[in-house]
């Protein structure tokens, strides 16, 4: 069985967030996959969100030659949560990691 060992907030050792994306590539090629919050508002969820909507994200993967992180996460549709696996780009996964001062009602916002 495994479990997350550490949560933490990323700004406290990552002092850019563009550095975030070497922390998580460095985690999943160590065969340790990430849970972070995300702002969803920039990630390709179908929802077309157009206000700030932070939620946890499990990374288990990700493609150098395409650019992409394999996610997987709730997405509300239909007046349902499903479970789903998406793919991000690069530059969108570091837009959606939250700056250290917003307030995304997580304390800590990146376990491993």
């Amino acid at each position: 069985m495994f479990f997350l060992k550490n949560a933490f907030r990323y700004s406290d050792f990552i002092p850019d967030k563009k550095n975030i994306l070497d922390f998580v590539r460095n985690k999943i090629k160590k065969q340790n996959y990430i849970v972070i919050v995300l702002n969803e508002k920039f990630l390709p969820t179908g929802n077309n969100i157009e206000f700030d909507f932070y939620h946890n994200w499990f990374c288990f993967g990700f493609d150098d030659k395409k650019k992409i992180v394999y996610m997987a996460g709730y997405i509300y549709k239909n007046g349902f949560n499903e479970y789903k696996v998406i793919t991000v780009g690069f530059d969108d996964f570091i837009r959606a990691v939250p700056f250290s001062n917003e307030n995304t009602n997580y304390e800590k916002n990146i376990m491993n």
